[in-house]
């Protein structure tokens, strides 16, 4: 309840100013103000006050910030974050030394992006002027954001759509990213067979169990993924061709998974 009333708090002070000094005609007035005021509050939570102490500039609070804002909500953007996208995450926390203070910092914004509440326009707003003061920052934004997306297989059709809308919202075209995602960074090339050890764990990561999982609750789990993740069905919600591919992708590394799991249990 907390939380509801300080992510409203502006809108309701407006109202209530507006109101108080030019009575039914001061609402809508009010309402504005108070609505650009938890905009701007929001922001500075992501860019301002959570770097507070951190000994960094406003262009690095703000790509930072954005970044970790923007990692959080393409993780869940599919449902859930996978212990997968978790490790992904913790490698591209210590490659950008965020460690320490600016490590837990860092995992606050993660949680508050993945939470949704700022609108995706302003992120990437604040992102571009980020960029402007701090150039090096664009390759490392990039990298980490499709390394996220691949980190259990080829990106959910959901996540797709939220990085073709960065990519656009940065300059790049759709095709910067369809390259970038082929290229295997941070994933296993579809069709490739899954091998050793540290692939049984992947193959668990990507269908979602728990190492000590039964080999039903695995097929449970194959078997929701490809009810999610079926080409026909993307398709039938009216997905674009590159996200039908995708889906025909992800399908392909579930069965894959559910194939190495079925023989690892028998």
């Amino acid at each position: 309840m907390r939380g509801y009333w300080q992510s409203y708090l502006g809108r309701f002070l407006g109202l209530l100013s507006g109101w108080l000094l030019a009575g039914t005609w001061g609402l809508v007035p009010g309402l504005l103000l108070g609505w650009a005021a938890d905009m701007l509050v929001r922001h500075h939570r992501f860019c301002g006050w959570a770097w507070s102490g951190c000994g960094m500039d406003g262009a690095e609070r703000r790509c930072a910030g954005v970044l970790l804002a923007l990692m959080g909500r393409l993780a869940k953007a599919d449902g859930r974050v996978s212990e997968a996208e978790v490790a992904v995450t913790e490698a591209i926390l210590g490659e950008l030394n965020l460690t320490g203070v600016r490590r837990q910092r860092a995992i606050t914004l993660f949680r508050r992006g993945r939470d949704g509440r700022l609108p995706l326009r302003a992120l990437l707003r604040s992102l571009r002027r980020g960029l402007r003061a701090r150039p090096e920052w664009r390759p490392r934004v990039l990298s980490a954001l499709v390394r996220l997306a691949a980190a259990d297989g080829p990106p959910d059709p959901v996540q797709y759509r939220l990085l073709v809308r960065v990519w656009r919202g940065l300059g790049h075209a759709r095709h910067d990213l369809d390259q970038r995602l082929a290229g295997g960074v941070g994933q296993r090339r579809p069709g490739q067979p899954f091998q050793g050890g540290d692939e049984v764990a992947r193959a668990r990561a990507l269908l979602g169990v728990a190492a000590d999982a039964g080999r039903a609750e695995v097929r449970r789990a194959y078997r929701r993924g490809l009810s999610r993740h079926h080409p026909d069905r993307v398709q039938a919600r009216g997905a674009s061709a590159a996200e039908v591919r995708h889906a025909a992708n992800r399908t392909r590394e579930l069965r894959e998974a559910w194939e190495l799991l079925r023989h690892h249990h028998d």
